[in-house]
Formats: C-alpha cells, structure tokens, sequence
C-alpha cells in the first residue's frame, strides 16, 4: 500500500476528480486541488506531498507563474516533492519550457491513467535523487 501523498492541482473539477478517483483505487493517498491559491495557502499550512501533478494551463494562475512562486517562496516543498507537469502542449519546446520552468517531468495530455499512476509508483523521492547524482 502507497502512503505517500499525491497532489492533483488542475483547474478542470472533472479531470481532477478522474485523476483523484483513479490513484485512490490504486491505494494512493490524494489531496485534489482546481484552485492554485489554496494549494500556496496549505503549503503556507505545511502542506508536504511525495509528488505534485500539475496542469500547465490554468486561468487563475498558469503552471510556469506557480512553479515559478514555489521556487521563490516554497523552497523547501519545491525542492521535496516531484512535480510533473501535464499538459496538453505537445511540442518539444513546450517540454523543454515546463523543465526550464521547474518541472521534474512532462506528460503529455491525453495520457493513459495506468500509465500515470505506473510512472508516478515508480519515482523515487526527489532528496534521493538530489543525493545521489
């Protein structure tokens, strides 16, 4: 059984319920956000995650803007947790942005879900990565 947590933060109620759904029947622990804000405001309330999956395009506040506040201001949630980037952007470019942008990796939407919770099973955590390069 997985007992780390997963963080789902996209602004679509729909794909985020699926998403959350879906790696709770996998036996993940989810905490599902549609709102960039609060998810800043639980951070600020010691918010602590193995993994973060962040859509890119959110009207509130996009991706790349928050990724961009967490490495300013959320440093050490920034540097602890995984953080992939989905996104329905397909090309090379906008791979090599959401990386640039602070994103450990890229997924491409559409994705298979047994893909995702397969790729995110399979993370180590991110201060052994560091660690060990």
């Amino acid at each position: 059984m997985n007992t780390e947590t997963l963080i789902v933060l996209d602004d679509d109620q729909e794909n985020a319920e699926i998403i959350e759904y879906y790696f709770k029947s996998h036996n993940f622990s989810v905490i599902k956000y549609t709102d960039p804000l609060q998810f800043l405001l639980d951070i600020d309330n010691g918010l602590k995650a193995k993994t973060l999956l962040l859509d890119i395009h959110m009207p509130k506040m996009d991706g790349f803007s928050l990724l961009d506040i967490m490495k300013q201001k959320y440093c050490d949630f920034f540097k602890s947790c995984n953080i992939i980037a989905l996104t329905a952007l397909a090309f090379d470019k906008d791979e090599e942005r959401c990386l640039k942008a602070g994103a450990d990796y890229y997924i491409s939407k559409p994705f298979k879900l047994q893909y995702l919770v397969s790729f995110v099973r399979d993370l180590q955590p991110k201060n052994y990565i560091r660690d060990n390069e």
